[in-house]
């Protein structure tokens, strides 16, 4: 198989390898944003048992209206969290898809170049050569 597309599967890999890396760190945040918004849950929940607490006494209306402006405040913070989630997703997510292209780019123009080889002897050549490099 020609050197070019060897070439072109190595860089592949190890893009996809420091994605998994950098897949580590985001994991890292993404849990700190889980851990926050179940804060913000358990809060809710807290509010929702007092306002019953004080239905069930008799004082509701300005205990609605301050769980009602702790509810909206609640409701913000999840929003800003998933904001901050989206985007620590989105960038992985186009690596991804952006690999699977190139991926499939390289297969594409392997078979047309190859045309006798199998799927199963590309991938043999594929994978002895990241192998060879350290890449598998």
């Amino acid at each position: 198989m020609d050197e070019k597309y060897l070439q072109m599967a190595i860089r592949i890999r190890r893009s996809y390898l420091n994605l998994s890396n950098d897949m580590n760190l985001y994991k890292k945040e993404a849990k700190i944003i889980s851990d926050e918004l179940n804060r913000i849950v358990k809060e809710i929940d807290q509010i929702s048992v007092k306002n019953e607490n004080n239905k069930q006494d008799n004082k509701t209306n300005n205990f609605e209206v301050d769980c009602l402006k702790k509810l909206l405040k609640s409701l913000d913070e999840i929003a800003e969290e998933g904001d901050r989630l989206e985007k620590l997703v989105k960038p992985i997510s186009d690596k991804v898809e952006m690999l699977a292209k190139e991926e499939s780019e390289l297969y594409r123009m392997i078979t047309e170049n190859y045309p006798n080889m199998t799927t199963d002897e590309i991938v043999k050549c594929v994978r002895d050569r990241l192998i060879m490099e350290g890449l598998f």
